[in-house]
């Protein structure tokens, strides 16, 4: 079933003109340009084919000295921001942003390219917010 699954959300990407690449047994990747640079967008789906984990991640790295400061953004940024999960990928250095969302074939190809514009939409509006607190060593709330 899962297989079937990433064919059909494969094939509606490329009817979109949307380059993925499929570089695990369950999981596709794409890169997607935004304000500050490249996002890039995985879809990790279950064994069955009935959820999808869009994991958008390598548009902001995080160097360790920072960290201390941005819990209080993370949660503040998770609140104002309630279907999606924005994590501090300590071993990565980096900040991601997850999605859980159920599919199933009729509707996987709609709800996984719903879901990466989602993931990339936040990407831009919370990349100046870090940016701000790096250079000004403060948190700022959203």
């Amino acid at each position: 079933m899962v297989e079937n699954i990433i064919s059909l959300v494969s094939k509606y990407l490329e009817e979109n003109d949307i380059k993925s690449q499929q570089i695990a047994e369950r999981t596709l990747i794409t890169r997607w340009k935004i304000e500050s640079g490249h996002i890039d967008v995985y879809l990790h789906f279950d064994e069955e084919g009935h959820m999808v984990r869009v994991v958008g991640t390598n548009f902001l790295d995080v160097e360790e000295q920072y960290w201390d400061c941005f819990y209080e953004l993370i949660n503040d940024l998770n609140e104002s921001n309630l279907f999606v999960t924005i994590v501090l990928d300590k071993k990565e250095q980096q900040i991601r942003i997850e999605y859980e969302h159920l599919i199933n074939e009729e509707t996987c190809a709609d709800i996984c390219f719903n879901l990466m514009m989602q993931i990339t939409r936040v990407a831009e509006k919370i990349y100046p917010v870090f940016m701000k607190t790096i250079w000004g060593g403060t948190t700022f709330t959203v």
